[in-house]
């Protein structure tokens, strides 16, 4: 039986490193994933979920031991929010041990961590877009209206 081998993922790395510039960690994305944004809008839907549900609300008179408890599930669901979006082990390395929930300039972690890596992203994306349009023009040219008008060559012909 005859094999047909193809490459069908453009895995891209990405190093993490903290502030301080220490490598944390090297992530892989495929950056022709188009399902990558539809799994960032479904955990965005979730997280938020997660964070406007009324039994997870924490509240002055809450014993300190249950605010704890609920920051730690909080944590775990948005950490496995982001490995759906990017893959297993991926919050892990953006983290360590630290909570995602840890806030940074008034933000979470967990949202400068998707801000950053989903501006890549996006950017690979164009970049792998654009190849495309290459690729899908070297092939579609002769039967572009365009293109036979000006060498006049007729499709079938």
């Amino acid at each position: 039986m005859n094999r047909i081998v193809f490459d069908n993922e453009n895995k891209k790395q990405y190093e993490i490193a903290d502030s301080n510039g220490n490598v944390r960690g090297i992530i892989s994305v495929d950056t022709t994933d188009l399902d990558i944004f539809t799994r960032a809008e479904e955990a965005g839907n979730n997280i938020h979920k997660i964070l406007n549900d009324e039994k997870i609300q924490l509240s002055d008179d809450m014993e300190e031991k249950y605010a704890f408890e609920l920051i730690n599930k909080v944590d775990k669901l948005m950490k496995e929010q982001i490995d759906y979006i990017f893959g297993e082990g991926v919050s892990k390395i953006a983290f360590g041990d630290k909570k995602c929930l840890n806030i940074r300039n008034g933000k979470t972690l967990a949202e400068v961590f998707i801000e950053a890596i989903m501006e890549e992203v996006n950017k690979d994306f164009g970049r792998q877009a654009k190849i495309n349009q290459k690729n899908i023009n070297r092939y579609t040219r002769p039967y572009n209206t365009d293109h036979r008008r000006k060498y006049g060559k007729k499709r079938g012909k």
